[in-house]
């Protein structure tokens, strides 16, 4: 006989990424399923459900382990909470309108509860391409699995009245889906067709942006006509305007390049398939992971067949960046072509354009048309673009810029924390914000020594904050005294009245294995290698190449390159060949003009012993243990760049270099490129001192050796450095754990034979992969630095 149990109410709290995935709907099935009654319904940190029924405990808690096990695909469940209630006698189960109120009430206060943007999913293209179905080559189709949400949000809780979305009245169909419990747009914020939502327009440049009547189908061709003209679009995406062209037209892609670019740096194509990716470029299973992921990132791929695409799109680089459509508008621009370039429409160092107005003001010398849509852009976002490092089971994802897909997805954190804003560095700005469990890392902001962005910093920082009403009790900031982010820091500081105890400086480098630190959840002793191109020393040198015995909180600084002379500054960083001549000067003195004849032929010998001068005087010649540097100086000397159109182009030829002649001559085996002679001092401060180095490699060029062949031994040889280094220091403080991080790491050659020679030393090797190696990761590890530091401040006020 069944046992008839009493009524029984639950409310159940769900933290997470639980918004904006199609949670409402899942948990509405689930519990409509097993026949319990109730509601569910968002509010600022989550979801609050209730459920009723004459069930017993193990019902309920068999209920909450089907929604951990069962959840939607792009959810998270962070933290259940349970408490039960007095019966309330609901007659059904349903949605209820969302709530606001305080933010961060609960014991699992957390950040991640708006959800990135969301890649097209499969039945929603199925549709978008049926003749027969109503939202037939509609460009803004979407459903709770799919579909724009950070970039349209300007409040939470995430329903349509707080996006941007609001300006569009559902139309009787698109409310009955929305209304649907069955429906698989029930509860989609954005859902629209062609009766009801936004519109799509062509302009050409200059004409305005006024609405034409054409229908999207008509748009669309009309667009695809001027591309294959050979025509350069502005079209606005999902956090802002690209510029497109055919990838394949040399004519289109070198017209961009000289309109946008001003230099080689490579563009980025977007291809309708992974199966067409591959046409052109290595898709391995990771990568096809990556490609078609629901972020939809760009993937940096190995090139293959060059007559497919225009040679002009990434000239300088054995790779080539590949993502694949994200938003319905990008797979119906994408179709019949083999790939787009797709880029930033933006003026070089400006933030990416949002509106149409201001799209035509700015782009207009660039797009000869403009592909214009009615709904609002909230907030900017470029494309991420991640690397799948190694092969096989063995890869692993590398993030190099972390925006559209990932952001604002939270980072989880080991421990609760308190409020703070880390502000970042200066290149690649990003800033991170935590509570509770979680941290918030911002999108990338772009360099914040151009003034655009430092505004969009300002806007992306204080919307975020509102809309998760944060207030940071803690401002960490770099140590460089020059920094925007620094004076911003002490002008933040001021403005809410923080106290001065609680603005923190983090040491550049410490912060790049902090971050890593902390994504692992490592929370001892372990050495630290930071390789990179520029960061403030505590000795007021610019760092690069450090070793470290670091901790969460502090560190200690155990080695790192000898100090160089960098005539002209942050000139020397653009100018290779001025880092190559301070290197000579080092390595032979006054005879460097006679060391390298084929160098001095191309630079000037008048032009060199300026150079020497300003070394010799110290005039505007900071010095520096910049790893980033060194690798200019070997490009240089090899003349592969002599002046870099962009960051890291010198790096960059050289490690192409190296990877064709590896795979063209020995298939890549490490050991038949050995290492140049190098020299470690043996104070309590090692220094590497590498004019031995210089000297092979000045010598191997007289001799006629090829510039692949040196260029896979100066890669061998760095890695080895830093193994030798590393494996002495875990040696001495009894460490199996080594932390890698910083810009130059982004490397794949230099990373794996480190991590390889460093695991052959039975250590444990850490490489972030959710954050940037590069500067876009320093802010995530100042806040997790700072917090160390919060943590003995407030012991020492309870004292």
């Amino acid at each position: 006989m069944e046992v008839l149990h009493k009524l029984k109410r639950t409310r159940i709290v769900i933290r997470g990424k639980v918004q904006g995935v199609g949670f409402r709907p899942f948990i509405y099935a689930l519990a409509s399923a097993v026949g319990l009654r109730g509601f569910c319904l968002n509010d600022n940190e989550g979801l609050i459900v209730e459920v009723e029924g004459h069930v017993d405990d193990d019902y309920i808690d068999g209920f909450i382990e089907e929604i951990k096990q069962q959840a939607p695909e792009l959810a998270r469940v962070d933290y259940i909470e349970r408490e039960d209630l007095p019966p309330a006698y609901y007659s059904d189960f349903s949605i209820r309108e969302s709530i606001k109120g305080d933010i961060f009430t609960s014991l699992y206060e957390t950040t991640d509860i708006i959800s990135p943007d969301i890649a097209t999913c499969d039945d929603c293209l199925s549709e978008m391409t049926d003749p027969s179905d109503r939202r037939y080559s509609y460009p803004f189709i979407n459903c709770t699995h799919c579909g724009p949400r950070y970039t349209i949000l300007r409040d939470i809780p995430y329903d349509r009245y707080n996006t941007t979305m609001s300006a569009f009245t559902m139309c009787e169909s698109c409310q009955g889906e929305y209304d649907n419990p069955e429906d698989r747009r029930f509860h989609a914020q954005p859902n629209a067709c062609p009766e009801c939502g936004p519109a799509l327009w062509i302009a050409e440049s200059g004409s305005g942006t006024d609405v034409n009547s054409l229908s999207s189908e008509d748009v669309l061709c009309e667009a695809s006509l001027r591309l294959r003209e050979g025509r350069i679009l502005a079209v606005k995406g999902i956090g802002g305007f690209q510029l497109v062209c055919d990838a394949s037209n040399d004519e289109a892609v070198q017209k961009l390049r000289e309109l946008k670019r001003g230099s080689l740096k490579p563009f980025a194509v977007m291809a309708p398939s992974s199966d067409m990716a591959n046409s052109f470029a290595v898709v391995d299973d990771n990568e096809r992971t990556l490609l078609e992921s629901s972020a939809a990132p760009i993937v940096l791929l190995e090139k293959t067949n060059p007559d497919e695409l225009s040679e002009h799109i990434a000239p300088l680089t054995y790779t080539i960046g590949v993502m694949l459509p994200a938003s319905p508008l990008h797979h119906l621009l994408c179709a019949g072509f083999t790939a787009l370039v797709v880029t930033s429409g933006n003026l070089t160092g400006e933030p990416i354009a949002i509106t149409n107005s201001e799209a035509m003001a700015k782009l207009s010398g660039i797009a000869d048309y403009f592909l214009f849509h009615d709904r609002e852009i909230h907030t900017r976002i470029d494309d991420s673009v991640v690397r799948s490092i190694g092969r096989g089971k063995d890869a692993r994802p590398m993030m190099i810029r972390r925006a559209r897909g990932y952001v604002p997805g939270g980072l989880p954190l080991d421990e609760e924390m308190g409020e703070i804003l880390a502000c970042g560095a200066e290149m690649k700005g990003a800033f991170t914000l935590t509570k509770g469990f979680n941290a918030l890392m911002s999108q990338h902001l772009g360099e914040l020594s151009n003034f655009d962005s430092t505004i969009f910093f300002r806007e992306t920082l204080f919307n975020l904050k509102d809309i998760l009403g944060l207030s940071p009790k803690t401002i960490v900031h770099d140590m460089h005294p020059g920094y925007f982010t620094t004076s911003f820091a002490e002008e933040y500081r001021k403005l809410v009245n923080i106290q001065s105890m609680r603005m923190v400086s983090v040491q550049h480098h410490h912060a790049h294995i902090a971050a890593t630190m902390a994504e692992y959840s490592l929370n001892g002793l372990v050495v630290g290698v930071a390789l990179d191109g520029t960061g403030y020393g505590v000795d007021g040198n610019i760092w690069g190449c450090e070793f470290m015995l670091a901790r969460r909180r502090d560190y200690c600084r155990r080695a790192h390159l000898s100090y160089i002379p960098m005539p002209g500054g942050t000139k020397a960083a653009e100018e290779p060949w001025r880092m190559a001549v301070s290197y000579l000067y080092r390595a032979y003195g006054d005879d460097l003009t006679r060391a390298l004849p084929a160098f001095t032929k191309a630079i000037g010998g008048d032009k060199m012993q300026v150079i020497v001068k300003l070394i010799r005087d110290r005039i505007n010649t900071p010095i520096t243990s910049s790893a980033g540097r060194l690798f200019d100086c070997v490009a240089a000397l090899l003349g592969l760049s002599y002046k870099a159109g962009f960051e890291a182009e010198a790096a960059t030829l050289l490690e192409k270099s190296a990877v064709l002649f590896m795979r063209k001559t020995h298939g890549g085996a490490d050991e038949l490129y050995p290492p140049y002679p190098y020299k470690i001092t043996e104070l309590e401060m090692m220094e590497l001192d590498v004019s031995p180095v210089i000297r092979a490699i000045v010598d191997e060029i007289n001799a006629g050796t090829s510039a692949g062949m040196i260029a896979a031994r100066f890669h061998r040889t760095v890695a080895m450095m830093v193994v030798d280094i590393a494996v002495r220091l875990a040696t001495e403080s009894k460490l199996d754990t080594v932390v890698l991080s910083g810009g130059v790491f982004q490397n794949s050659l230099l990373l794996r034979m480190t991590v390889r020679a460093l695991k052959d030393n039975n250590l444990k090797v850490y490489v972030s992969e959710k954050i940037p190696l590069n500067d876009g990761g320093i802010s995530f590890g100042q806040a997790v630095v700072a917090w160390e530091k919060e943590k003995i401040l407030r012991v020492l006020e309870v004292m």
